[in-house]
């Protein structure tokens, strides 16, 4: 069905922190054809991210991202979703 999306971010990079917030309303293009699986209407949800890494060394961090999604008229329930991970970066380059 395809997904269209517009929203916000901000970012904040210091030494030893990276902190990212991203929100963003999103629209699916074409309304869900089946109505046992969608809720009928086109508007896909709304997602916010949150990811914040710490700078071990110049080139290696830890971070932890934690995605929200609250869905919309596209599905068939409202019911929020949500994930939180774990990553090991490594920064090659400048």
């Amino acid at each position: 069905h395809g997904v269209a999306g517009a929203g916000l971010s901000g970012e904040y990079a210091g030494d030893l922190f990276l902190v990212e917030l991203r929100g963003a309303a999103l629209q699916a293009l074409a309304p869900m054809d089946h109505a046992a699986l969608g809720g009928g209407g086109s508007f896909y949800g709304l997602e916010l991210d949150a990811i914040v890494e710490w700078n071990i060394t110049s080139w290696v961090g830890l971070a932890v991202e934690a995605d929200l999604f609250w869905p919309g008229s596209f599905f068939p329930t409202s019911t929020p979703a949500y994930r939180a991970f774990g990553q090991l970066n490594v920064h090659l380059g400048s």
